[in-house]
């Protein structure tokens, strides 16, 4: 996937959280869309490269912030559940379609929105890097190139 590609994909989870809480979605699909939209971004390894990032982002972000807002607890995932990211995505999709109210998706937002921006920014700013290395490796390339040109000339 080109970083054009990442950037949009990551624009368009931005869009799909704020279409949700823009009440043009039925109460009742509200938490299936969002749980789609957290399925995505937990499968893709570009927004959370390490499975080892899972565990922070599910039970400190997500079930932290159920908790501290609802008085049914929910325990936080086991360490043996972070070993694949569908058990992960469809434990956390189960938990927002079961137990997420709109409000609930509406606090999570607000971490999750900064979250996907966050990541965004620092892909663009990885990709200038990028491209300024490979800007800078074909200078070489090219001075390499011509000092052999003028190499085999003599």
């Amino acid at each position: 996937m080109s970083t054009i590609d990442k950037s949009e994909k990551l624009t368009g989870l931005i869009d799909g959280v704020h279409f949700i809480l823009s009440n043009k979605v039925k109460v009742n699909i509200a938490p299936a869309m969002f749980a789609g939209i957290v399925y995505e971004i937990i499968l893709n390894k570009q927004i959370i490269p390490k499975n080892a990032d899972l565990p922070s982002f599910i039970n400190e972000n997500f079930i932290y912030t159920f908790n501290k807002t609802n008085e049914n607890n929910i325990d936080y995932f086991k360490e043996y559940v972070f070993k694949s990211r569908t058990a992960v995505a469809a434990r956390i999709s189960r938990l927002i379609i079961e137990k997420f109210s709109t409000e609930d998706i509406r606090i999570t937002s607000e971490w999750l929105i900064p979250y996907i921006k966050e990541i965004r920014m620092s892909s663009s700013n990885n990709t200038a890097r990028a491209d300024l290395r490979m800007n800078q490796n074909k200078r070489v390339a090219k001075d390499l190139n011509n000092e052999l040109v003028s190499w085999i000339k003599r």
